[in-house]
């Protein structure tokens, strides 16, 4: 975390706070998190997989849900070990989404730093970790895709 700079620290902390108000899914989200809870919880038993008895959604939100997967398999064992309800691996999946959406607009706040100082790239911070529309938009943050 030394890489994540002061002002920086308000969209990761604005990430967290909407991660843990709104932790359940809307409509459009649930078929990430099926796929991802498929991936984790049934590995290579793809007959248990959702998108058998729901195949019309699976192209096109496997790629996202096998990146989720990906840090969520690790944590399976943790919480196995510590009886943990499934429910807390949603946290686990929507906090690498949020994370890594964070990441990417951070990248792009930098560059727009590089190239239009300062207070500028101050500014976008500041209103984007006080927009609650962007936050809660089903394409960004936790709530949905990674970005596009």
């Amino acid at each position: 975390m030394d890489n994540i700079e002061g002002s920086e620290w308000m969209v990761v902390i604005a990430m967290l706070i909407h991660l843990l108000m709104a932790p359940g899914t809307k409509v459009e989200e649930s078929f990430n998190v099926q796929a991802s809870h498929d991936l984790i919880y049934h590995n290579y038993n793809i007959t248990a997989y959702d998108h058998n008895d729901f195949p019309g959604v699976v192209p096109r939100t496997f790629a996202g849900p096998i990146y989720l997967a990906l840090f969520g398999l690790p944590m399976r064992l943790v919480f196995y070990l510590a009886n943990t309800p499934k429910f807390w691996m949603l946290f686990i999946v929507r906090f690498v989404l949020g994370m890594t959406n964070v990441i990417a607009f951070l990248n792009f706040a930098r560059a727009v730093r590089k190239h239009f100082g300062a207070e500028t790239a101050l500014f976008l911070r500041c209103v984007i970790s006080a927009s609650y529309f962007i936050w809660d938009n089903d394409q960004w943050n936790s709530r949905g895709k990674i970005l596009r």
